[in-house]
C-alpha cells in the first residue's frame, strides 16, 4: 500500500493543468511589466532625485580613503552612477 501511495503522488507531482496556468500567468505578468516600463519614464525624475540625495549623503561621510569602489544595484539604468 505504501508503494502505491508513493507511486500515485509521483504521478501527480506535475499537474499539467496547473503548469499551464503558471505559464499563462507568467506570460501575462511579463506583458504587464513591458507596459509598466513604458510608464516608468514618467517617474525618472523621482529616481534621479533619490540618487542625487544618496550621493549627497555619501559625500557627508568622512573617510580618509573615500569610496574607491561602489556597486550600483537596483537603480535602473544607472541613476546613482550618473549622479556620481
Amino acid at each position: 500500500d505504501g508503494s502505491q501511495n508513493a507511486e500515485a503522488s509521483a504521478t501527480h507531482a506535475f499537474d499539467r493543468g496547473f503548469k499551464r496556468l503558471q505559464r499563462n500567468n507568467a506570460a501575462r505578468m511579463q506583458q504587464s511589466w513591458r507596459n509598466a516600463s513604458d510608464d516608468a519614464a514618467n517617474y525618472d525624475y523621482v529616481r534621479e532625485e533619490i540618487a542625487s540625495r544618496l550621493i549627497d549623503r555619501l559625500d557627508d561621510i568622512k573617510r580618509d580613503e573615500g569610496f574607491p569602489l561602489a556597486l550600483d544595484v537596483g537603480s535602473g539604468p544607472g541613476y546613482v552612477y550618473k549622479a556620481i
